[in-house]
C-alpha cells in the first residue's frame, strides 16, 4: 500500500512539473547572508552575488552548478570597538554542484528545491587594532587568515516567468560548512586580551536571494 501511495505522489508531482527537460538555464542573483553560532558571532551579515547554471534532465529534475562571493565586515559587537580598522573585512567564496527539483503551480509560477555539495573558502583573519596593525603571528601559533572546507546546501525557491525565457527567482537557502575554522577573541578576567584563537564547528549560513534566470 505504501508503494502505491508513493507512486501516486510521484505521478502528481510530475504532472505539475516545470517544463525544463533539455533546457539550459543561466542566472544571477544578489544575496543577503547571515550565520549562526561562532561563525555568526565573528562575522556580521553580508551582501553577495551568485551565478548559476543548470540543465534539465527530465521535466522535473535538473543538474545545477553555482559559484558565489559574499563580502562583509567583522562583527564589531563581538570583537570590540578598539580592535577595528576601516580596511577590516570578511569574504566567502563558494563553488557548488547538485540537483534541483521543479514543481509547477500554474500561471507561470514554479516552486523548486535543491540539494548541493560544495567547496568553501573564507577569511579567518582577525581585525586590526586601532593602529592598523595585526596581532603578531607569535601570539597564537599556526593561525591562518584564510580557511577552507567542504559543505552541503539546501534551498527552497520560486520562479515567476515574465515571458517564455526570463524568470524572476526568489530563494531561501542554508549552507552547512563542515569543520569550519572560525576566529574568536580571547578574554582574560572579562578583559579582551587583543589576541585570538580559532574554534571548529559546523557553520550554518542562511541566504535570502533575489535574481533573474534565463531559460534557453
Amino acid at each position: 500500500m505504501r508503494n502505491v501511495v508513493v507512486f501516486v505522489l510521484l505521478l502528481v508531482f510530475a504532472s505539475f512539473a516545470a517544463p525544463v527537460a533539455g533546457v539550459v538555464s543561466l542566472g544571477v542573483s544578489g544575496n543577503y547572508t547571515f550565520a549562526s553560532g561562532e561563525f555568526g558571532d565573528a562575522y556580521a551579515p553580508s551582501i553577495g552575488v551568485e551565478l548559476w547554471t543548470g540543465y534539465g534532465l527530465t521535466d522535473w529534475l535538473a543538474v545545477i552548478a553555482s559559484g558565489g562571493y559574499t563580502g562583509g565586515d567583522f562583527n564589531e559587537d563581538h570583537w570590540g570597538d578598539d580592535f577595528f580598522d576601516d580596511d577590516d573585512n570578511f569574504s566567502l567564496w563558494k563553488l557548488a554542484g547538485g540537483v534541483r527539483f521543479n514543481f509547477g503551480l500554474g500561471e507561470g509560477f514554479f516552486l523548486n528545491t535543491s540539494l548541493s555539495g560544495g567547496y568553501y573558502l573564507w577569511s579567518t583573519g582577525v581585525p586590526t587594532d586601532s593602529d592598523g596593525d595585526y596581532i603578531p603571528d607569535g601570539v597564537i601559533a599556526g593561525i591562518s587568515k584564510d580557511s577552507q572546507g567542504w559543505g552541503a546546501g539546501l534551498s527552497l525557491g520560486g520562479s515567476y516567468f515574465l515571458c517564455e525565457l526570463l524568470a524572476l527567482e526568489l530563494t531561501v537557502a542554508g549552507d552547512f560548512i563542515f569543520d569550519a575554522e572560525v576566529a574568536t577573541p580571547i578574554y582574560q578576567d572579562g578583559t579582551f586580551t587583543f589576541a585570538f584563537d580559532t574554534v571548529e564547528e559546523t557553520a550554518i549560513l542562511f541566504d535570502i536571494s533575489l535574481g533573474v534566470g534565463l531559460y534557453l
